[in-house]
């Protein structure tokens, strides 16, 4: 089962996110599950190294951490290059 994630240093934005993502969720018939949302991104570098499990990622560029979205996505190999697309 494919899982998603959200990493947002802002409470308002993360918030946003995970209520349009689980609505979405409900309404539609598919394989994936919310995994969880954070503002802290070595809980999500954490869960992967645990876990080994292939996911949605949705990452603030900004994170206001010492690893900003684009190092985070990096430093998890969250997918080859061609399937990365930031916003």
């Amino acid at each position: 089962m494919l899982k998603i994630f959200v990493c947002d240093d802002e409470i308002a934005h993360r918030n946003k996110l995970t209520r349009m993502i689980t609505n979405y969720l409900l309404m539609k018939d598919c394989d994936v599950q919310f995994q969880f949302a954070t503002d802290d991104p070595m809980m999500i570098l954490s869960f992967i190294s645990k876990h080994k499990t292939e996911g949605i990622y949705f990452l603030d560029i900004d994170l206001k951490t010492n690893l900003n979205g684009i190092e985070l996505a990096k430093k998890s190999e969250i997918t080859t290059q061609q399937q990365k697309s930031f916003l």
